[in-house]
């Protein structure tokens, strides 16, 4: 019996394995759900090299999953180094899961059929030099090099609350490039950019702190942008950044964010590195606090989640006035393993996560949004339910057992 570690929605998980190296035939997955929550499009996640231990001679765009009832599981193989004629890395497919439930699904070789994707992401020319990213429950964006020319740049995250579960980037920036520059700031039913995130950072952008300081990462966006996964239910990219000064060290970042189908908060690892070694380097995951309303917020340094909630912008981009809230409320939220937190704290109008990094060694969390429009989320309540859970998601993940 062989235990090996692998991630379960981008979070470390056991796997047990028992194969031979040259058996064949079809593969039993064993997924469960080790907690008293029901578990919405959870993404089993496997290393392919298990997989083709078992059936070496099947191509991984070649696998088809089903499950226990005979009905086939969208899957997906991901390769995280550029070329497909090489192994893939990993193999991920969805399901929903009761409280404290065990599902059986079963892996052959086959001809999947085809997905309607539910992730997407792409470098955006037309606007600026924008990455953006989307589920089908939400969508975001980051700014790149050609906005620092118009205005002063950051590595702060962008919200775009949905109430569509379909995708709507492409649609959003087309009619902006073509009819109407700010169409995206105003609901035409499919939501909108109601989220302000100025020169901070936003929703999950990340910040070194340093001698009483929050220094912004990104400072003129991103430098090199490259799609490692884009769907049909796990969206993968990286993004490089210029060094910033830290006490005379340049110090970079390297930001790998995957986002799965179903999902409201994304998943960061952000690695730092720099010429001259740092000792105790504290970095901080934040939210931008809108002082200009009202807003409330919540730290769970225990169970390691932050979250906010205020309204969003006026139509056309405008602040709301007092009390109101014209174009509904936005929730974010940052999630860390609790193990990882070294302090939670309001600092320079941000909600701020402090960690310790290590130079060339990711630093991992989880952040994102949600709408009290999407048709998810009625209030605060339901929003910081649904951060709390994630975070349980993230301490207790399934455990996988495969057999032949």
């Amino acid at each position: 019996m062989l235990v090996k570690q692998i991630g379960v929605a981008g979070i470390i998980a056991f796997i047990l394995v028992s194969i031979g190296a040259q058996a064949k035939g079809d593969l039993t997955i064993m997924v469960k759900n080790n907690l008293n929550i029901p578990l919405q499009s959870e993404t089993v996640e496997l290393k392919w090299s298990d997989i083709s231990a078992a059936l070496p001679a099947v191509k991984p765009d070649h696998v088809a999953v089903s499950g226990s009832d005979g009905k086939e599981v969208v899957a997906q193989p991901i390769w995280f180094q550029s070329s497909k004629k090489k192994p893939a890395d990993e193999f991920v497919f969805q399901s929903d899961f009761a409280p404290n439930q065990t599902k059986t699904f079963i892996l052959a070789a086959g001809t999947p059929m085809p997905y309607q994707p539910t992730v997407y992401g792409r470098w955006v020319p037309e606007r600026h030099d924008d990455f953006a990213w989307e589920n089908d429950r939400i969508a975001y964006r980051i700014y790149g090099p050609e906005l620092s020319i118009v205005e002063p740049a950051s590595s702060g995250v962008d919200v775009w609350p949905k109430r569509t579960r379909s995708l709507i980037v492409n649609k959003w920036y087309q009619i902006a490039q073509s009819i109407n520059d700010s169409y995206y700031h105003t609901d035409h039913g499919d939501g909108l950019d109601n989220y302000k995130v100025g020169h901070g950072q936003g929703c999950g952008g990340t910040a070194i702190l340093f001698d009483g300081k929050r220094l912004t990462t990104g400072t003129k966006g991103w430098k090199t942008e490259k799609v490692i996964a884009n769907g049909p239910i796990r969206l993968v990219f990286e993004l490089t950044y210029d060094p910033i000064d830290v006490n005379g060290i340049g110090v970079r970042e390297t930001k790998r964010v995957t986002l799965d189908a179903g999902q409201n908060l994304s998943h960061y690892q952000c690695t730092f590195t720099a010429d001259t070694p740092i000792d105790n380097l504290q970095v901080m995951s934040g939210i931008g606090e809108h002082r200009d309303r009202n807003y409330e917020k919540d730290f769970n340094k225990k169970e390691g989640w932050m979250s906010y909630w205020d309204p969003g912008d006026a139509p056309g981009e405008k602040r709301p006035a007092p009390n109101t809230a014209p174009t509904g409320y936005v929730g974010t939220a940052v999630v860390m393993l609790p193990s990882q937190v070294q302090d939670m704290i309001e600092f320079d109008a941000h909600l701020e996560m402090v960690t310790r990094a290590t130079l060339g060694k990711p630093v991992d969390f989880w952040a994102g949004a949600g709408w009290d429009r999407s048709g998810d989320f009625s209030n605060y309540d339901d929003w910081k339910h649904y951060v709390a859970d994630f975070a349980k998601r993230i301490a207790t993940p399934l455990t996988i057992t495969i057999s032949q």
